[in-house]
């Protein structure tokens, strides 16, 4: 029972990307945690400064070899073969396993011989003291992209599969590892102990889904190859995807390089909002976005090209009917969601501030960052790495641009002045940080607008028009919902004094009831799809329910009594 319920395959997009989505925000939920349990600990510090630094050498390494394989190789090029011989896919896993434990291994003694080296490049502005414990946390947490590495090989696997629960379950163990590493590592070996909770979670991370692949009829074998054609192809389609991780993540080692400059805990703030926002991502963009991508490799495969730009579609309207309200939300309750999440222990008021202004600035682009996962998708799925690649690199350029732009006039106190005022940070000296997240947004629009204007010859002009009309009234109803939450909020400021948890988790509650109650009323009033759909969907789970626990059978009267 157990195993039928875990290694379910789902074959209908929605209900694979509410699995995913359901378990992500499990895992999110956990992940803020996290958060909120390491702002307590440590506030927005040197030490949270050097967790958050250490974490770019090793996730460097894992984003290039791995994310760049699994998303623009492995499932194509194993689901051409699967199609063909199960067994032969099967072979082709085994070799590529065991060469990317070699050349990962490789990669990551390296970088435990040059981290101090490296690291002078990546934080300028640490020394002393805080270089060397940043280089020792480095060096156990580059333990982790072999794990992960592995680990994502076989998500990768599983969602060819369509076996989305236990791929969606891995994110969880990953989360608890890391609390487990803040509650019993830390206090005795202090933020060294969480970088041991990253080794155990992304150990467990692993561990959790080697079931699911063995189920499946997979058997490890010590097979290395570097001269199996599916691996040349697959080689040659993941150099472009990988030169834009490459310059994705030289980009996020850049912004953390001015970070490190900046004044101390600004690299916490950053990583804390980010984290934040990524939340509507985890729960939007990445699980519709898995849960298509195996479905338009295949119409990609078959040659149906009609198929292929209906469906493309399809996902991208209920990606952003889904994102919309949620951004505007983020962006009306950035206050609030800082202060429940981590306003608690040694993180300030000043620090809540901050974190809540770079949150409002990163929500501006959450309907962009929920679309792009899909958009990059739809060109592997077509098995198209390069236009993807040039478009990241621009993106990223135009990011660092911004980003240095901004702190220039930032320092500038007219501009400052102008965004204290905006932002509600009257008192705070320094707000260059803010530079980080508005040059992250601008460039994640150009990003999507990019990718949109050389991925429409794959979609129809009909369905093109179609969406952006669509697009134009979910941001009304989107408008009108923000205002109608806007005045909510104020509501209960008359009945309670805004200084526990509880009292602000409810103002928060009460607005985005109103909030969402608007937005469905009025996207189904107006006709959206996915609103009669969503009314549609709950009316067959009702009827499921009813149908189950109805009684069939008259009561015999004495049973009554």
């Amino acid at each position: 029972m157990i195993k039928r319920i875990l290694f379910r395959e789902e074959s209908h997009v929605v209900s694979a990307a509410m699995v995913v989505a359901f378990f992500g925000l499990v895992s999110r939920v956990l992940g803020l945690l996290r958060d909120r349990f390491l702002a307590s600990q440590f506030g927005a510090s040197d030490e949270l400064d050097i967790y958050f630094a250490a974490f770019k050498i090793p996730d460097f390494i894992y984003t290039v070899l791995i994310l760049g394989a699994i998303s623009a190789v492995l499932i194509p090029i194993f689901l051409e073969t699967l199609e063909k011989d199960k067994e032969g896919a099967f072979r082709f896993l085994n070799v590529v396993l065991n060469d990317f434990i070699i050349v990962a291994s490789a990669c990551a003694l390296f970088a435990i011989v040059f981290t101090p080296w490296l690291l002078k490049i990546i934080t300028p502005g640490f020394d002393g003291e805080k270089l060397t414990a940043t280089i020792h946390l480095t060096r156990i947490m580059l333990l982790s992209p072999l794990l992960l590495g592995i680990s994502n090989i076989i998500s990768g696997v599983l969602q060819a599969f369509r076996r989305f629960l236990i791929f969606s379950l891995s994110p969880v163990f990953y989360n608890l590892g890391i609390i487990i590493g803040i509650f019993f590592f830390a206090p005795r070996w202090g933020i060294t102990g969480v970088a041991g909770g990253v080794v155990l979670g992304a150990l467990l991370h692993l561990l959790i889904q080697v079931p699911a692949l063995r189920h499946l009829g997979f058997s490890y074998r010590p097979e290395i190859s570097f001269h199996d054609e599916r691996l040349r192809k697959a080689v040659f389609l993941m150099i472009p995807r990988s030169l834009a991780i490459v310059s994705s993540q030289l980009n996020s080692i850049i912004i953390i390089s001015i970070a490190s400059l900046l004044q101390a805990g600004s690299i916490s703030v950053m990583n804390f909002s980010n984290n934040l926002q990524s939340v509507a991502l985890g729960l939007l963009g990445i699980p519709f976005a898995i849960a298509a991508f195996p479905a338009l490799s295949s119409l990609f495969v078959a040659k149906k090209r009609e198929e292929f730009s209906a469906y493309f579609t399809n996902v991208s309207r209920k990606i952003i009917y889904l994102a919309a309200p949620v951004a505007f939300m983020f962006l009306l309750l950035r206050a609030q969601i800082v202060r429940l999440v981590l306003g608690s222990g040694k993180f300030s008021w000043e620090d809540t501030q901050l974190t809540a202004a770079a949150l409002g600035l990163f929500s501006v682009s959450i309907i962009f960052q929920s679309l792009s996962p899909l958009f990059l998708r739809g060109f592997y799925a077509v098995q198209n790495t390069k236009t993807p690649f040039i478009i990241s690199i621009i993106a990223d350029c135009v990011s660092i641009v911004i980003a240095f732009s901004c702190i220039s006039l930032f320092r500038m106190e007219w501009f400052a002045g102008l965004w204290r005022s905006i932002m509600k940070l009257e008192g705070i000296p320094d707000i260059s940080v803010l530079a980080l997240p508005i040059a992250f947004s601008l460039a994640s629009v150009l990003q999507v607008v990019l990718l949109l204007k050389y991925f429409r010859t794959m979609v129809s002009k009909k369905e093109r028009t179609e969406t952006y009309l669509y697009l134009y009234k979910i941001l009304f109803i989107s408008v009108v919902a923000y205002f109608c939450a806007f005045w909510a909020l104020r509501i209960p400021v008359v009945f309670l004094e805004l200084t526990t948890f509880f009292a602000v988790a409810l103002q928060a509650a009460f607005a985005c009831v109103v909030g969402g109650g608007i937005y469905f009323m009025l996207s189904f009033t107006l006709g959206v799809p996915e609103a009669q759909e969503m009314i549609a969907a709950f009316g067959r789970l009702n009827k499921k329910l009813f149908k189950r626990f109805r009684v069939t059978e008259p009561i015999p009267r004495e049973e009554q009594q």
